[in-house]
């Protein structure tokens, strides 16, 4: 993938945030958002279906982590026409 360039219009820009900020910045919306609706999930569904075997504690959680580290990233990178590994990388908070 790559990285999506500046518009040329800059008089629709926020002064003072580069459009890979604001695309990290709702990286990490999305992240905070995905791991509060996972748990939610896993806590409902353990108390729906009274599961108290440690296996399917273990995969259910598993299962969240999966999808909010790797399936959320690459669904929201993918969303802003970004490259997954910038985004990950946070280059922009690194070079200001």
């Amino acid at each position: 993938m790559t990285t999506k360039s500046s518009p040329e219009d800059a008089s629709t820009d926020v002064p003072g945030t580069s459009p890979t900020q604001a695309a990290e910045d709702a990286l990490d919306l999305g992240l905070i958002n995905a791991s509060v609706v996972s748990l939610t999930l896993t806590y409902g569904i353990l108390a729906w279906t009274e599961l108290h075997s440690w296996l399917a504690v273990v995969g259910i959680i598993g299962a969240d982590a999966v999808i909010v580290l790797l399936v959320v990233p690459h669904l929201i990178a993918f969303w802003l026409s970004y490259d997954v590994d910038v985004l990950l990388a946070g280059k922009s908070s690194a070079s200001e």
